[in-house]
């Protein structure tokens, strides 16, 4: 993950600085966190995106702060990387993808998520499609790391 963040770094020397194509978008993440995703662009490079999901019989809010900056070569895509937090809740005692959501009855988990991921806003299309990865750690709650935060967003730009 920190070659990761690092290479998004070093292209963002080659890129130039570009507006975003659109104000905000909603849509649906399907992937970890699958749900409903909503961005709002704040200024021209930075947004905020709002993902509320149903997990593991209760729910998953994460919001995030994103840097988002246009390739040169592709001025249609942009890459981003952001930071966020995240609160969830859950009643079941199942299992959930790393195994450690075990029994216990109820349980309450807040946390820090980073975010890093590419972006196509269609030109002639009000969509947007967006990949990225974002892992998040749990602080409070049940303590753990979740790595595979892969999810592919595609959203209606109004």
């Amino acid at each position: 993950m920190k070659r990761f963040l690092v290479l998004l770094f070093l292209v963002s020397s080659f890129s130039s600085l570009q507006a975003q194509m659109y104000d905000a978008s909603l849509g649906g993440r399907f992937g970890f966190a699958k749900g409903i995703s909503y961005k709002s662009f704040v200024s021209e490079t930075k947004a905020v995106e709002g993902i509320v999901s149903n997990f593991n019989h209760g729910f998953l809010a994460i919001v995030l702060m994103e840097h988002h900056q246009a390739f040169a070569s592709a001025p249609n895509l942009y890459w981003y990387v952001g930071y966020g937090a995240h609160l969830g809740y859950w009643t079941g005692d199942g299992v959930g993808r790393s195994g450690y959501f075990t029994g216990g009855g109820p349980r309450t988990v807040i946390g820090v998520d980073l975010v890093a991921g590419l972006e196509y806003p269609f030109p002639d299309l009000p969509f947007t499609v967006a990949l990225d990865l974002k892992p998040g750690v749990n602080l409070i709650g049940v303590q753990a790391f979740e790595p595979k935060g892969a999810g592919l967003s595609i959203r209606y730009v109004f």
